[in-house]
This record gives structure tokens, C-alpha cells and sequence, in this order.
């Protein structure tokens, strides 16, 4: 196990990316920015593939931590085509080909949930289910 020590280093260095990356668009800094999304992505997807290697059991959660790493890796490659292409002047914007791989993270996050969700629907009472959409 490991010592709160280490604990709290591993979290302050998985915090430092998205601090870096709060700081650096608050600054307006497009280049830089552009590339700390994309090492965010990639710090997202190794954290949920180790949490799903960690998983012993393969059940609707594990699914669901390996479609989520997957979805990170996605955008992690949209936002290095993204830098990539602004980089070089042209219009990232306009790139129909981004746009297909940033969408590529909703289907999976999609596909991730309903796997989540569709095993624990006969746990929930249909009645409350209907009650709490309207109240």
C-alpha cells in the first residue's frame, strides 16, 4: 500500500496539467493551451486504463473505465491534430475530419454508459424512477 506521502505527490503531479491548463486559457495563450489539452487527455486516459487494468473482474464498470480511456485517447489525438493544423495556419475549425474524431468520445461515453446502465435498471423501482423524472 502506498504511504499518504506518495498519495498526495501523485495527486498534486495528475492536478498539475489541468492547473497549468486553467492558467494558460485565463491567459489567453491559444498555442499553449491547445497542447495542455491534449497531455490532460492523455493523463485522463492513463488514469482510467489503470483503473480499468487494476479491475480483477470484468463487469459493467471495467467496460465502462476502458471505453472512458478510450474516449481520452480520442480527444487527445483531436486536440493534436487540432494544435497541429492551427500551427501550421490553417482553420482547425473547418477540418471535417476533427470533428469526426472529437465526436468519436461521445459515442463512447455513450455506448460506456448504457453498458453501465442497463445491467442495474431491474435493481430500481420503475415507480420512483417515474416520480423523481417528474418532481
Amino acid at each position: 500500500m502506498e504511504t499518504d506521502v506518495n498519495v498526495n505527490r501523485r495527486i498534486l503531479l495528475y492536478s498539475m496539467p489541468i492547473a497549468l491548463y486553467s492558467l494558460t486559457t485565463i491567459l489567453q495563450w491559444e498555442h499553449t493551451s491547445n497542447m495542455l489539452s491534449a497531455l490532460n487527455a492523455l493523463v485522463a486516459f492513463m488514469l482510467t486504463f489503470v483503473a480499468f487494468t487494476i479491475r480483477r473482474e470484468t463487469t459493467s464498470r471495467s467496460v465502462f473505465f476502458l471505453l472512458a480511456a478510450f474516449s481520452s485517447m480520442a480527444w487527445c489525438i483531436a486536440d493534436i491534430g487540432w494544435a497541429i493544423l492551427e500551427n501550421m495556419g490553417f482553420e482547425p475549425i473547418e477540418n471535417q475530419v476533427l470533428w469526426v474524431i472529437y465526436a468519436i468520445p461521445n459515442v463512447l461515453l455513450s455506448i460506456g454508459a448504457i453498458v453501465l446502465i442497463v445491467p442495474q435498471i431491474n435493481k430500481w423501482s420503475i415507480g420512483q424512477l417515474v416520480t423523481d423524472l417528474f418532481t
